[in-house]
């Protein structure tokens, strides 16, 4: 009976995959520091809309000169949000692409399946590198967000709790 032997070039490729779903595995298991930052900016929140005068920001509201400039910086923030994932999704799609055509296009030959095996493994984890990157990014520029949103909602509310001149 003959024995499968593993090539170096698979094994790699195998050692490597097991590497990255451990760091999966890893990451997906600790979400404490997530958790913490949400209660973090719920306290932050609870805070900001204890510490109101509601009934100045209500009386403030008939008064869309007071809050114009507010709702314009609104604007950009999330113009600015928008491009920023725009520019993040267009480039995970041109490198999605690229690897595709990439691994569809590469020379597969078949005498040596293990190395076609190895190829396509390495290939497939440098795009799962590339969309955790991307996913990373994504995570911190809404994150960034987030605390934009809160600074602005802040200043806004500041600003409308003020009694009127």
């Amino acid at each position: 009976m003959t024995e499968l032997m593993v090539e170096p070039e698979l094994q790699d490729a195998l050692d490597r995959a097991k590497d990255t779903v451990n760091k999966i595995i890893e990451t997906s298991s600790n979400p404490a520091e997530s958790i913490k930052e949400i209660q973090h900016m719920g306290s932050e929140m609870a805070g900001l809309y204890k510490d109101v005068n509601w009934m100045r920001v209500n009386a403030n509201l008939f008064n869309p000169s007071l809050y114009q400039s507010q709702l314009e910086e609104l604007i950009e923030l999330q113009k600015s949000t928008i491009e920023s994932l725009v520019k993040q999704q267009e480039s995970l799609i041109h490198d999605t692409t690229e690897s595709g055509r990439a691994l569809l296009e590469g020379k597969n030959d078949i005498t040596k399946p293990q190395a076609v095996m190895a190829r396509v493994i390495n290939q497939s984890l440098d795009n799962y590198d590339k969309f955790s990157t991307c996913m990373r990014e994504q995570a911190s520029t809404l994150g960034k967000m987030q605390t934009s949103y809160f600074d602005w909602c802040r200043k806004t509310l500041t600003d409308l709790s003020k009694p009127l001149s």
